[in-house]
This record gives structure tokens, C-alpha cells and sequence, in this order.
């Protein structure tokens, strides 16, 4: 709720709510209760709670977009059922790393299809939104591919690779949803020629694929679909804000006026592999509010300097009403020093920054789930003020 309270504070209208992964499934289902009895730790949202947050957006001006990721990142899922996975016989527990895993709900069960029906059927009217986020990143197809019946499925359906086959699985999830009144919306590995372009695609490659910002995002609007881009605005890999701010939405590329009223917008991404309750704040805040203002302004706003004497105004304004990002460090810096004097402490975090792009955790086995975020590099933040200070005086 304080994160949707500076959302609107900065005019961000959608929140994207992404509820299941290897690590837990954050859902109370009553018609599939294992779900949260197996697959989340007892750490979930109950209907109550869900009911209550969208309509507490909802007062803030702000959609609700929920997120089930399938058929990969499916670890927590497969944990409650494993008789939908890929790979049979194997005992599946919670994930606590972080990273790409192999475990995958088969697209050739039928059973499949009726657990996510009965899943669709109960959600869908917690969250009024049009869209369904339905995932679809990540899958590498490991377990598909050592499957021998999986294999024999796609050879009698034509289906020449593991991405025909998760079109597959997207066309039948696309008519479930369609059931409930609901429009799918997934990351840009859905985007295949058989999606429908009723489709909205995600758009996020880039930052470690090797693509140029955005490509998938025009390729979407070209081939018919409405896109949002996300690549450029993921806060989660500590990136300096002006590595943000100078990312417009609405790509330099060869578009009709029809293609660009495909592209909706453009999301700041907030994965949490290293973050905590304590440390959220600081991590989104306050460089998504610059981040905003990227999305509502036309492309030659682009002043860094004015953007920064901005920004520290606002920083201080979403104290104001609730954000926790200045309190952080204090307490941190006074953990870590034994509640002695922490001066010093507090002008070295003035010029330090901590690993950017998930170099901190690498592999993603350094921290888990239950690691705590409580060290030097956590009372740091991605723009040191004091360094940017100095490199301007140097300059």
C-alpha cells in the first residue's frame, strides 16, 4: 500500500503483481488448496487481502494486472502438483536461489489444462483488470526435450521446437482465459506467427541477450500486437536513474501512426531476489518517480541535471507521505556499527554503489530466499549522491 501511495503520487497507473515463481506461490486458491499448503511457505495473499489491495488501488487510479507465470519458472507449482510436471518421479521442493530452472508443467496433459482452467476460473474475478499476465519467460525446454512422450506429442502435432509447442499451450490458455472475460498479456518469448495478436506482449530482452533496446517491442507493433516495453526500466539491476531516464518508450524506429498507438506505455521492473521488506523502498524509490516522469513526457525532456535537482525534491516529498527509503539507511548503518557512532559510515555510503546488474548475486546461489540483506552494500543505493557531485565538480 505505501508503494501504491507513490505510485500515484508520480502518476504510474498500472500495477503489475507477479504472484507465483520457482520461490512460492503467493495465491490462496480454494478450489486448489495445495497451493498455498505446499507451495508458498504460509506466505501468501488471501482472497480478503487481494480484494483489498485492488480496490485500494483502484481509489488511487491504479489497474491491478496479476501475474501466474507458466509453464516455466514453475518449481512452487510443481511442488503442490507434481503430476503436471514435465519430468515424472521426481520430488520437487520450494526453490530458494534465484536463477533459470528446468522444471515445466507438461503442455501435453490434459490434466494441465483443467488445474489452470479451475485456477483461471477462481482468479479472474478477484482482479477486474482485462489482462492476464500468464508469464512464459525463461523456458529453456530441458525437461520437454528429455521427454520422450512430449516428444512423440509434438512430432504427431507438427510442432517442429519447443517454441511451437509453448504456442501450444498459450493458444489453450488463451481460450480459458477468454472464458473468464480476461485478454492475455505475457513476456515477448509468447510472441510466435500462431499467437493471436489479441495477445499483449511484454517486452523485455535485451540488457544480457544481446538485443538492441526495445527490438522486441517494434517487431510486436509492426506484426499487429499491443506492447509495452520494460527493457531500460528494470530498477532491480541497480542501475545509475539517468541509465533510465534517457530510455523512451516510444522507440526511434520506423513506425506508422497506427504501430505506435500499438505501444501502451512502458513498466519499471522490480524482481526481488535482493531485496527484503526493510530494503524495498530504497530499491524502487526514488528512481522510479524519474522513471514516471520518462513515461509521461515527451522525448526531448532530457536534462539530466534539471531531472536530479528534481529528484532530490521528490525524494524527500515521498518521505512525506510514507516511504521508508531515507529511514533505511540509518537503521542499517547503526545494525552494522553495534549501535556506535556512524559518521563515517554514513559519508562512504555518500560515494558507494552497490554490484549492478545481479553481479552481487552471481549465479544466483550467493543469497536465498531467507538471506536477510542487512550488509554495507544494502544501506547503499544506486545513485551516490556524493560521487555524482564530485564527478560534476571534476567535470
Amino acid at each position: 500500500k505505501r508503494h501504491l501511495d507513490a505510485m500515484a503520487f508520480v502518476k504510474l497507473n498500472v500495477f503489475h503483481w507477479h504472484l507465483s515463481d520457482d520461490q512460492g506461490f503467493r495465491l490462496e486458491s480454494k478450489s486448489l488448496p495445495k497451493l498455498q499448503e505446499l507451495a508458498s511457505d504460509g506466505l501468501y495473499y488471501t482472497h480478503d487481502q487481494v480484494k483489498d489491495i485492488v480496490q485500494y488501488a483502484s481509489n488511487r487510479g491504479i489497474r491491478v494486472v496479476p501475474e501466474i507465470d507458466v509453464p516455466g519458472h514453475a518449481t512452487a507449482f510443481l511442488t503442490a502438483y507434481p503430476e503436471l510436471a514435465s519430468k515424472k518421479g521426481e520430488e520437487y521442493t520450494i526453490e530458494r536461489n534465484a536463477g533459470i530452472f528446468h522444471p515445466t508443467l507438461d503442455p501435453t496433459h490434459e490434466k494441465t489444462y483443467e488445474i489452470l482452467d479451475i485456477l483461471f476460473q477462481e482468479m479472474a474475478p478477484l482482479f477486474p483488470d482485462k489482462y492476464f499476465h500468464i508469464g512464459g519467460d525463461e523456458n529453456e525446454g530441458k525437461h520437454w526435450d528429455e521427454n520422450a512422450s512430449i516428444q512423440a506429442f509434438m512430432k504427431k502435432h507438427s510442432l517442429k521446437d519447443n517454441h511451437e509447442l509453448q504456442t501450444y499451450f498459450n493458444i489453450k490458455l488463451e481460450k480459458i482465459l477468454a472464458k473468464y472475460g480476461k485478454s492475455l498479456m505475457g513476456w515477448e518469448e509468447i510472441m510466435t506467427d500462431q499467437m493471436p495478436t489479441t495477445a499483449l506482449i511484454h517486452s523485455w530482452k535485451g540488457v544480457n541477450e544481446g538485443l538492441d533496446p526495445g527490438a522486441s517491442l517494434v517487431k510486436a507493433a509492426k506484426n499487429g500486437y499491443h506492447t509495452i516495453l520494460s527493457n531500460g526500466y528494470y530498477i532491480d539491476l541497480l542501475l545509475s536513474v539517468k541509465d533510465h531516464y534517457l530510455v523512451d518508450p516510444m522507440p526511434n524506429a520506423d513506425l506508422t501512426d497506427e504501430e505506435k498507438s500499438r505501444i501502451l506505455g512502458g513498466e519499471a521492473t522490480m524482481w526481488s531476489e535482493l531485496v527484503t521488506p526493510l530494503t524495498i523502498d530504497s530499491r524502487v524509490w526514488p528512481r522510479t518517480a524519474a522513471i514516471a516522469e520518462r513515461f509521461w513526457s515527451p522525448s526531448d525532456v532530457n536534462d539530466l541535471d534539471e531531472m536530479y535537482r528534481r529528484l532530490d525534491q521528490i525524494e524527500l516529498s515521498l518521505e512525506l507521505i510514507g516511504m521508508r527509503h531515507l529511514q533505511v539507511k540509518a537503521y542499517l548503518l547503526r545494525n552494522i556499527s553495534n549501535y556506535q557512532d556512524t559518521h563515517a559510515l554514513k559519508e562512504l555510503t555518500e560515494i558507494s554503489e552497490p554490484f549492478k546488474i545481479y553481479s552481487r548475486n552471481a549465479g544466483g546461489t550467493q543469497y536465498q530466499t531467507y538471506s536477510p540483506y542487512t550488509l554495507f552494500a544494502d544501506a547503499c543505493t544506486a545513485d551516490a549522491k556524493g560521487a555524482r557531485t564530485f564527478s560534476k565538480n571534476v567535470d
